[in-house]
């Protein structure tokens, strides 16, 4: 009779310990406890992601806002076609970071660490879109820097946030795509800026089609619309910027 009890209880152990594997097995495979169904970016064969050998002082970093551009590497956002089940008012947003990055969204900073972080946003009106800002602050060649990528979000969504290495030629490819969508005149003067008046070093079109603002009645380029507030905010500065972008590129002095 204690035998067969103990046989009993040994099997019981043995079940939750199998179950324990393959729960820990699918949070292996996709970073997440529950979510092997997902394919994400970072699953991917061949997938080329974050590695950086140093890292910069111990002591705070510096602002998002003062904070270089990336040059090795860049944030990527990436839609999955499955759908938000948990909860379809709401959308998911599952970033692959570094452990000790930084991250906004809507200029608010967030409190979660580790290189897979996941925020839900609040609820969302089905069939409306809604345009998402995130920022990102990660250590790159010893030093703080900063990228922002805006996305457009709807209720129900999955995207994830990535950083991966810079690719000259994919850069250079995506650049002539979203510079092509805009109209002939305003696609000769973004070429001209070439880069962004806020963030410095970003390619005018590699962050989706450029966003054009009028400061102080001269026309200003940027790559993303999260960069407007702040070129509205600093108009002598965001101006200066692009003088000195022109005279680098073409030689011009005129904003």
């Amino acid at each position: 009779m204690l035998r067969a009890k103990l046989n009993s209880i040994s099997r019981s152990l043995i079940a939750v310990a199998v179950l324990l594997l393959a729960a820990r097995l699918a949070t292996a495979q996709t970073g997440q406890p529950g979510r092997s169904k997902w394919f994400l970016p970072w699953d991917a064969t061949g997938y080329q992601g974050y590695q950086q050998p140093s890292r910069p002082p111990a002591s705070p970093p510096p602002p998002p806002s003062t904070a270089p551009s990336p040059q090795i590497y860049t944030l990527q956002v990436t839609a999955l076609p499955q759908k938000y089940e948990e909860n379809p008012n709401a959308a998911l947003v599952v970033a692959h970071l570094p452990d000790d990055a930084r991250i906004w969204f809507e200029d608010k900073p967030t409190k979660e660490t580790g290189s897979l972080r996941q925020f839900v946003s609040p609820p969302l009106t089905p069939g409306k879109n809604y345009t998402y800002t995130v920022r990102v602050e990660l250590p790159e060649a010893g030093q703080w820097v900063s990228q922002v990528h805006s996305f457009s979000v709807h209720a129900g969504d999955i995207h994830c946030v990535d950083v991966i290495p810079s690719d000259a030629r994919a850069v250079d490819k995506e650049v002539a795509a979203n510079l092509a969508k805009l109209d002939p005149e305003v696609r000769k003067a973004a070429e001209e800026q070439r880069f962004c008046a806020v963030q410095e070093g970003i390619r005018l079109g590699s962050m989706g089609v450029p966003v054009k603002v009028m400061v102080k009645g001269h026309p200003v380029y940027l790559c993303c619309k999260g960069c407007e507030e702040m070129a509205k905010a600093n108009p002598d500065e965001t101006l200066e910027k692009v003088k000195k972008i022109k005279a680098k590129n073409t030689g011009s002095s005129s904003p």
